[in-house]
């Protein structure tokens, strides 16, 4: 009785049927591959690889035995699973060989992963199979091809280490420009916003809260005499002075809050309140913290003035003018104090203010 063969090749899953078909056909009358039969295989570039029932090889083309390094006449008897070819990826040591799939059970296998060779001669294939009955019907051998896609990988591997640096540099590139934002809306020195974020934020808030939210108060807090701190003790311990003022009021701000250094000394804030008493007592928090501050044992102060929104206030400006016109009267009236508009502000002028 003939034994029906099954075909491995190297190439397109298109050539399975038609080979298929061919080769039904063909065994029906014959147990050798014809001459003819063997010179077509042979002028294709992928591999073909002919099996009988017993995963024998019984013919094997030029381009096959290429790829496993092997003479064909040499292939000839041994069996598939003696070549070589290894399944490849994840959990390949519980995968079926394609040929025994199709020849055990019956299957179709297609897109098998595998290889064969080490190192720089490896080859990476994609395996079909098909299995092909005999006249009862029943499953006699298989049809097997796979494609070479050893150069497709390679290109696939250098594309994903292209994809990885792009990713790379796609998060440096937002990395730094999150930095360069923070840097467009912070003072370098203090860390506290500049007076453009703080204006940004400043008309939002001040909208919504003529628009019946809740009441805001600004804050304006300026070290007291801090010229002659430059003066008698150099710049740099007056810009370690502003640090320190910038993280004492920052301590006690709220996430909601909003503070910026508005000049050179000069510290602006606008708070959520329910009322004018706790805006005072924001101020008066902020003054005693600064009032505790020891700098290179150089005490400081600081004169504070309190400003919360009125109606009557058309301009976010206007609060905090309002604060710093409280804040002015602050520095008449002795510094290291608090002083509210809303309160009102007293009309005389004990101390005429030279230096803030």
């Amino acid at each position: 009785m003939q034994r029906l063969l099954v075909i491995l090749a190297i190439g397109t899953p298109l050539l399975l049927l038609a080979v298929n078909l061919a080769l039904k056909r063909m065994l029906r009358r014959s147990s050798q591959v014809p001459q003819r039969v063997r010179k077509t295989l042979d002028t294709l570039a992928e591999g073909v690889l002919l099996l009988d029932g017993d995963e024998q090889v019984v013919f094997a083309n030029s381009s096959f035995a290429q790829t496993v390094g092997a003479n064909p006449n040499e292939l000839e008897g041994r069996r598939a699973g003696d070549l070589g070819l290894s399944h490849r990826g994840e959990n390949r040591e519980s995968q079926v060989d394609p040929w025994k799939a199709a020849c055990s059970d019956g299957r179709t296998v297609k897109g098998a992963r595998m290889g064969v060779g080490e190192g720089k001669s490896a080859r990476a294939l994609l395996v079909n199979a098909a299995p092909i009955e005999n006249d009862r019907g029943k499953t006699a051998g298989a049809l097997v091809s796979c494609d070479d896609v050893t150069q497709l990988e390679s290109q696939n591997a250098e594309l994903e280490k292209f994809i990885e640096v792009l990713s790379w540099q796609r998060d440096e590139i937002e990395k730094r420009n999150r930095e360069l934002n923070r840097l467009a809306r912070h003072d370098p020195l203090t860390g506290c916003l500049n007076r453009r974020s703080f204006f940004e934020d400043f008309e939002d808030e001040f909208i919504a809260g003529k628009r019946g939210g809740q009441l805001l108060a600004c804050i304006m807090v300026d070290v007291d005499h801090f010229k002659k701190i430059n003066d008698n003790h150099g710049h740099s311990t007056g810009d370690a002075v502003l640090v320190a003022v910038a993280q004492a009021i920052q301590s006690a701000v709220r996430a909601a809050d909003r503070m910026c250094r508005y000049g050179g000394e000069e510290f602006c804030l606008l708070l959520r309140v329910a009322n004018v008493d706790e805006a005072k007592l924001a101020g008066e928090r902020f003054r005693k913290l600064i009032q505790e501050l020891a700098i290179n044992e150089l005490r400081v102060t600081a004169s504070v003035g309190v400003s919360v929104l009125d109606q009557r206030m058309t301009k976010p400006q206007e609060l905090i003018d309002r604060a710093d016109e409280a804040l002015y009267v602050a520095k008449r009236t002795g510094r290291n104090r608090v002083m509210c508009w809303n309160d009102g502000l007293p009309t005389t002028q004990p101390e005429q203010v030279t230096s803030r």
